[in-house]
Parts: structure tokens; sequence; C-alpha cells
């Protein structure tokens, strides 16, 4: 349980990062769809 609960942190904190970084690098258009 513990395992799969780092598995999930892992999971929200790298989708969090590529969220950013796809927003810097996606163009306002697609940023507001």
């Amino acid at each position: 349980m513990g395992q799969k609960k780092v598995e999930a942190y892992k999971a929200s904190v790298l989708y969090g990062l590529y969220q950013k970084y796809a927003a810097k690098r996606v163009d306002p258009q697609e940023k507001n769809a």
C-alpha cells in the first residue's frame, strides 16, 4: 500500500511538471482549448 502511494505521488509530481513544461511550449490558443 505504501508503495502505491509513493508511485501515485511520483506520477502526480511528474504530471504537474509536464503540465508546466507543456504550458510554456504550447501556444496560447491550444492552452485555452
